[in-house]
């Protein structure tokens, strides 16, 4: 039985995982895999959400996703949807391809994604399918190792690692060549865990000013406010989206609050901060 579903947020990460029906195969043959990635590749633009990773396994699959508009619930249901339709028509069959609801949890620390995408693309390593991430054909592994931009959003997770993101200086060949023998649930846990971590270091956050509070203090101007609540991208406006950004930093907001408040990614406001 799948969990109770839990929070979306907008602009949220959230790492998936759906399994066959009694453990059986959803993926028989690469033609398979191709047409469940042809189905990823169709749905991106028109369901609003960006695939930052994913593994194909011959009985699950496993994918890390950003949402925009659309809920990750709709998202899925019309994937798995459509796939179970393709699988039980090729293969004359009826009935449930997939076990259950899929299993789905939010990353709400832009560090610890790092920690998820590297458990995907283990896991033909951990099964004893290959003996290196970079051998198993069906994973975003190859499009980080290019560092290719485009089906697979590579930027986010490029520049965790490389602009200090990560708790390690290692890079990301060095991170995927260091498999942990982790489950599932365990690794969520974890994200759990750095979550409450992160908020507990946030001393008194209940009377801290809200984000719209900041932004007016920061700006004192409705207009300019109103631009950049728009998501504006304008160089003019940047000295005050720096002085909102320091502001909100200062008071504990993570950079991924920061942005998404602006219509910006967390990224971002760590690039405007480091760049002052």
């Amino acid at each position: 039985m799948a969990r109770p579903w839990r929070e979306e947020i907008k602009g949220g990460y959230y790492h998936v995982i759906a399994r066959g029906n009694n453990r059986e195969y959803i993926f028989n043959k690469d033609i398979d895999k191709g047409y469940f990635l042809k189905l990823l590749n169709e749905s991106r633009q028109p369901m609003r959400y960006k695939l930052i990773g994913y593994v194909l396994m011959d009985n699950h699959y496993h994918l890390l996703i950003q949402t925009m508009d659309i809920k990750l619930q709709k998202i899925m249901h019309q994937i798995n949807n459509k796939y179970s339709k393709y699988f039980n028509a090729i293969y004359e069959r009826c009935g449930h391809v997939f076990q259950g609801r899929y299993k789905a949890s939010l990353i709400r620390d832009e560090r610890y994604l790092i920690k998820v995408l590297a458990y995907i693309h283990q896991n033909p390593v951990k099964a004893g399918i290959c003996k290196r991430v970079e051998d198993y054909k069906w994973s975003s592994d190859k499009f980080y190792r290019k560092k290719l931009n485009g089906f697979i959003e590579t930027r986010t997770m490029i520049e965790i690692i490389e602009k200090g993101f990560s708790d390690s200086k290692k890079n990301y060949r060095e991170i995927m060549d260091e498999v942990v023998e982790t489950d599932y649930d365990t690794i969520n846990e974890i994200g759990e865990k750095a979550y409450e971590i992160m908020m507990k270091s946030i001393a008194n956050t209940d009377n801290r000013p809200s984000l719209d509070e900041i932004l007016s203090e920061a700006i004192a101007d409705t207009e300019i406010e109103k631009y950049i609540m728009k998501g504006t991208r304008e160089s003019k406006y940047k000295v005050y989206k720096l002085k909102y950004a320091e502001k909100a930093h200062g008071y504990g907001y993570t950079l991924r609050d920061i942005g998404l408040h602006i219509g910006q990614s967390g990224n971002s406001i760590w690039k405007l901060l480091r760049n002052q």
